[in-house]
């Protein structure tokens, strides 16, 4: 039995919508996360009646885990959990980033496994898949509504990474409304800009943005058409949506996750609306 297949192979119909987003991505070739592979909700139906892992998931595990680590990566772990009747579920398992022990993997495995069951009103009948990727680097990430009532795509960004920053209200978003059909900037209002986090050797470390550069916009014109094309990329099939995105060191743009947005038509834009993907995170991070 193969526990774990990267995106490109996963199939669709899928509970969970994380996953769903992703196959998404992956069907429409827009730049997602590289070296991204779903572990089987299988294994946690096995873990689940047998109270262990299967000597041939470990063995799939640590062959990903090592060609990740071979290319200089440490790794992230993410959850995808679906129950019907409890849809907060999936918000009870830490995102763990930055691992570089084949052991701690395992370890965040199994400590997902047995809290999800825990907290699941039936552990027997919940989807739960793990997502193991490349810990990457951005200089730039933020989310993005694809279409509101009146034509605009509403974009938010920040410096560094870690959208999360942007639901805690840690870190003051850049705001950009463009043209869905133009994709010219229509509207836009520049954070004041304190910190950042940035990826480090150690983990994600919260630094001091230069005097000079807190006043800078985040985005570049170029940059804001760049997001804006492929986001109606994604609507075009899909229908409306809410992307997190992120451009990384290299300059490439992808998108990390989508999902339907089915309020598109009764957003007001004169209101300043957050959108993030919520999800507790687990990791390094170590103040200057």
């Amino acid at each position: 039995m193969t526990y774990i297949t990267p995106l490109s192979n996963y199939k669709f119909n899928l509970k969970a919508k994380k996953l769903e987003g992703l196959a998404r991505l992956a069907q429409l070739k827009v730049p997602t996360v590289s070296n991204l592979f779903i572990v089987s909700s299988k294994l946690y139906e096995e873990f689940n009646e047998t109270g262990k892992l299967p000597k041939a998931a470990k063995s799939e595990l640590g062959k990903i885990f090592e060609s990740i680590r071979k290319q200089g990566d440490t790794v992230t772990l993410r959850n995808s959990i679906y129950e019907e009747k409890n849809p907060g579920l999936a918000f009870s398992v830490h995102n763990t980033l930055n691992i570089k022990d084949y052991d701690l993997l395992e370890k965040k495995i199994i400590a997902g496994y047995r809290k999800a069951a825990r907290e699941a009103i039936n552990p027997k009948q919940i989807e739960f898949s793990f997502l193991l990727q490349s810990f990457y680097s951005s200089e730039k990430c933020g989310t993005l509504l694809s279409s509101n009532s009146v034509g605009h795509i509403y974009i938010q960004a920040i410096h560094g990474q870690h959208t999360t920053l942007l639901l805690r209200g840690d870190i003051e978003p850049d705001i950009y409304e463009v043209s869905d059909h133009n994709y010219k900037l229509v509207r836009s209002e520049i954070a004041l800009k304190i910190h950042r986090m940035k990826k480090m050797s150690s983990g994600i470390r919260k630094v001091k943005v230069k005097p000079e550069k807190q006043r800078e916009a985040v985005l570049n014109t170029d940059q804001i058409k760049r997001i804006a094309k492929l986001s109606q990329q994604v609507e075009k099939q899909f229908g409306p949506q809410e992307i997190e995105w992120a451009i990384l060191d290299s300059g490439k743009i992808i998108f990390q996750e989508t999902r339907d947005f089915k309020q598109s038509k009764k957003v007001k834009w004169s209101q300043k609306a957050d959108v993030v993907f919520p999800n507790l995170v687990e990791g390094k991070v170590i103040n200057l």
